[in-house]
């Protein structure tokens, strides 16, 4: 599983991109949820411990939007307040 939609962009850039293009679209409006597959949270973990770099994820929470984990997921996705799928 990769999250190399964009050629030498890592997982953590990839989706702290898709997220400001989301805050930017939605006029700031926060995403319900952000819905990643196993192995995409393990990717974005393992590369945070590796280097610190402002982002915020505890395992729960990516920069304040509740992660959900679904085995199902090909490409994260965030959740809008209206329950629409917003594809990275």
């Amino acid at each position: 599983m990769t999250l190399s939609f964009r050629p030498g962009m890592s997982a953590c850039a990839f989706i702290t991109d898709g997220l400001y293009r989301y805050l930017k679209e939605h006029r700031g409006e926060q995403p319900v949820e952000l819905v990643l597959h196993p192995d995409h949270t393990r990717m974005l973990c393992d590369e945070l411990h590796v280097r610190r770099s402002g982002i915020h994820y505890d395992g729960y929470e990516f920069n304040g939007v509740p992660v959900l984990e679904d085995p199902c997921c090909r490409t994260p996705w965030l959740v809008t307040e209206d329950g629409q799928r917003w594809e990275l």
